[in-house]
């Protein structure tokens, strides 16, 4: 998922992420440096929750509701 696809998903879910925030999210989950999250990376970044809860994820790097 590049950036507009993350602004995208956090919108459907009723967060508003900045395109700063987007990049910053991408750059510390992008750990093949392809410049977008994979299905296995973003898979890490929910399994680091203790129950998996995608708003937690957004609202830890910032986003507005």
């Amino acid at each position: 998922m590049d950036a507009a696809a993350l602004r995208s998903g956090a919108a459907a879910l009723g967060f508003r992420l900045t395109s700063e925030q987007s990049r910053d999210l991408i750059l510390k989950a992008d750990t093949d440096n392809d410049g977008v999250i994979s299905f296995e990376e973003w898979s890490r970044i929910l399994r680091l929750l203790p129950t998996i809860n995608p708003f937690a994820v957004f609202e830890a790097f910032g986003a507005t509701m």
